[in-house]
């Protein structure tokens, strides 16, 4: 192919840590003229064979490629794309558009389609297992479908990408606001509830949190999903993981980080095991007496303004409970709906005894809806997040 070629790129990992491995590289190579899909597989994933895929490339486009793809690729293969490719990352023109959420949220929205619409990276990751360990070449073949339509929509996304702020207003934003000053803020609406807007709820805590000074984040999770992401993307944020129980059993104290790396979550921030603010006695109450508690009635409550509001605010009340936060400090809590996280908020914490005197300052995003991509309401589990995250 002549010079002057689009490359768009995305990989496959069998995780988020620093100890994961690539398992597939996908590039689509086009220009005017002609256009050529590349797919790199295990042990054929080295810098020589990338660099040489990518030969001609003028420009690498990826989505939250600057977070996630660039920098696992330069840690596992030792080649930094950046300095030998100009890089866009498509994320940050869909957050110009007011399309916010992950790459899938983002395609939903502008009725990008998929042949596989239910896949996601966690099954990504089983499909590689399956292939590695039983040979499971189907398995194989769905993994490398899936990485196919991630990169090929890459350049379906850019084509109907609309023009910076032409047809998505803002959805709410302080008068006169400017993301870049430090006192003021844009809210963020994801148009689904749900794992899918992790990624984009970090990023929106990462700047916030740089524009506030605010050192702490209080990450909702317990099967460790959402934990890894924040560990990841949050690094030099102290990190304290709640994972919280409406009636912790054996069972499920045994699932805690079951989809995340323990060992790195637990390297990398506090861990509050803990019974939920709002359910533990009151379920106790309901059980023995028939009857809801005020517990429970205050839960409700929040529920109607989001899971993921009540459930940051419970984070904030439990940490501070434990000592892990002061009364005197702003933190950001992150929860979600469903699984994953989908809401951040800015609080003030207070002790249990002076609930009613703690503060939200910001909703900084949060679900207009309360049902998944598929459809279905997103309910509350046994989970701080209201999921499996």
């Amino acid at each position: 192919m002549p010079q002057d070629i689009d490359a768009y790129l995305d990989i496959e990992t069998t995780g988020l840590s620093e100890d994961d491995e690539i398992t597939v590289v996908g590039v689509y190579l086009c220009n005017a003229v002609e256009e050529r899909f590349v797919q790199l597989v295990g042990d054929e994933i080295t810098a020589d064979s990338l660099l040489q895929a990518l030969f001609g490339t003028g420009v690498i486009y990826t989505y939250n490629g600057k977070s996630f793809d660039l920098p696992f690729i330069r840690r596992r293969l030792g080649v930094n794309l950046a300095d030998t490719f100009r890089h866009h990352d498509l994320m940050y023109d869909c957050w110009k558009c007011n399309l916010k959420g992950g790459f899938k949220a983002v395609e939903r929205q502008l009725d990008i389609s998929r042949d596989l619409p239910d896949m996601d990276g966690y099954q990504a990751v089983r499909l590689w297992w399956r292939y590695v360990n039983d040979v499971d070449l189907d398995a194989l073949k769905t993994l490398l479908e899936y990485n196919r339509e991630d990169v090929v929509n890459l350049k379906t996304l850019r084509e109907k990408l609309p023009m910076p702020g032409a047809s998505r207003p803002s959805p709410v934003a302080v008068a006169g606001s400017k993301e870049s000053h430090s006192e003021e803020n844009q809210m963020t609406y994801f148009e689904t509830a749900g794992r899918d807007n992790t990624d984009a709820v970090m990023a929106i805590v990462k700047r916030r949190a740089g524009e506030l000074g605010i050192e702490t984040a209080l990450v909702a999770s317990y099967r460790g999903y959402t934990a890894e992401k924040a560990v990841l993307a949050l690094g030099r944020m102290r990190i304290i993981v709640i994972a919280g129980f409406a009636h912790p059993t054996t069972e499920n104290l045994a699932e805690t980080f079951s989809q995340g790396h323990e060992e790195l979550i637990k390297s990398k921030a506090t861990v509050l095991v803990a019974t939920h603010l709002l359910s533990g006695m009151g379920g106790a109450m309901r059980k023995k007496f028939g009857t809801s508690s005020p517990e429970e009635i205050a839960g409700q409550a929040l529920r109607m303004v989001g899971v993921g509001v009540k459930v940051g605010i419970e984070c904030a009340v439990m940490a501070a409970d434990a000592g892990l936060v002061g009364t005197d400090e702003d933190v950001i809590a992150i929860a979600g709906t469903g699984s994953g996280a989908d809401t951040a908020i800015v609080v003030r914490p207070v002790n249990s005894q002076d609930f009613f005197d703690l503060k939200v300052k910001e909703i900084l995003c949060k679900p207009r809806s309360w049902y998944g991509p598929s459809g279905d309401r997103q309910r509350s589990s046994p989970s701080p997040d209201g999921g499996r995250g």
